[in-house]
């Protein structure tokens, strides 16, 4: 398995670099958690679940994350499918954990990446 570009020019030993090495960038928690969320999925539905992540973005962020090992590639014609891999649902806590932080700091708008598309929950249960 090889790195990515951003892991491999680290300097530092510090396991929170190579973990945001990883993960980090704009669209990648996103990618990961909508994979771990509505499991394998097409390219282009990965892309509109994404939005408003551009094509030439989105494959570049996948390459790394399949770099990386976190992601899996496979062609079934004529569709790319994409899934998280085992090593890739390791950071399921990690993201969570990161999702916990910001609703507690959060800008007023944000909605949790386990509540698909912004919909508005039940009103009569508890929120955050």
């Amino acid at each position: 398995m090889t790195m990515s570009r951003k892991t491999t020019n680290i300097p530092t030993l510090c396991p929170m670099d190579y973990t945001l090495g990883v993960i980090g960038g704009k669209w990648k928690p996103t990618i990961i958690c909508k994979l771990a969320q509505f499991g394998p999925m097409r390219y282009n539905n990965l892309l509109r679940e994404v939005y408003p992540i551009s094509s030439r973005i989105l494959s570049k962020q996948l390459k790394e994350l399949e770099s990386d090992g976190i992601v899996s590639r496979t062609e079934e014609h004529p569709y790319v499918i994409y899934a998280i891999t085992e090593r890739g649902k390791t950071l399921r806590p990690v993201l969570l954990a990161m999702q916990e932080w910001a609703m507690r700091n959060r800008m007023p708008g944000m909605v949790r990446f386990d509540n698909p598309r912004g919909k508005k929950k039940n009103s009569a249960r508890a929120t955050d």
